[in-house]
């Protein structure tokens, strides 16, 4: 088990709201990857739906996030995020975001 950085050392926050679905994937890609210039919070209590593209962008930010060595922190997800991480067997959020030792693994 990694030790999360407290809350308190997380500088910025990003509200995802309404779909999180192919419709918007491409719009929301280049504005995840901007956000990731430092310690993030990524609040998920706003997403009504999600599809395997909206989880797809949630671990390529992790992914990314865990590359570049950026703490990131996933707070508070709804309804539609927990049930769709427990249908692909991720039943906690935290497992998006891959230990940057995996990520280098995966580079290479």
């Amino acid at each position: 088990m990694t030790a999360l950085p407290s809350p308190a050392e997380f500088r910025a926050l990003l509200r995802l709201e309404g779909d999180l679905t192919i419709s918007r994937a491409a719009e929301l890609k280049a504005h995840l990857l901007d956000a990731l210039v430092g310690p993030l919070e990524v609040d998920l209590s706003g997403v009504t739906a999600i599809d395997g593209a909206g989880l797809q962008l949630l671990v390529m930010l992790g992914r990314e996030a865990a590359r570049r060595g950026v703490p990131i922190m996933w707070h508070e997800p709804s309804r539609a995020v927990r049930t769709a991480l427990d249908r692909v067997r991720l039943h906690d959020p935290s497992s998006l975001v891959t230990p940057p030792a995996a990520a280098a693994e995966v580079a290479a």
